[in-house]
């Protein structure tokens, strides 16, 4: 059926699969351990700083202005 055209034809490549082997570790519970400490450490100093006892007159007028 190629009706006087030519066709092209396509040659499967055989690739060879590369297995390595690996190591689980615990290095990702140790990362997650030291940055959940960090994220604690920053999150209390913004808990500190968002109370409305530590904010002044002008972030307490930004507040109420933005909230109505």
């Amino acid at each position: 059926m190629n009706n006087g055209k030519k066709s092209s034809t396509a040659k499967t490549v055989n690739t060879e699969k590369c297995v390595e082997e690996f190591q689980v570790t615990d290095h990702f519970k140790k990362m997650m351990a030291k940055a959940l400490k960090a994220q604690m450490i920053i999150l209390k100093k913004r808990a500190k700083m968002l109370k409305i006892e530590n904010w002044g007159s002008n972030e307490n007028k930004n507040f109420w202005k933005y909230l109505v």
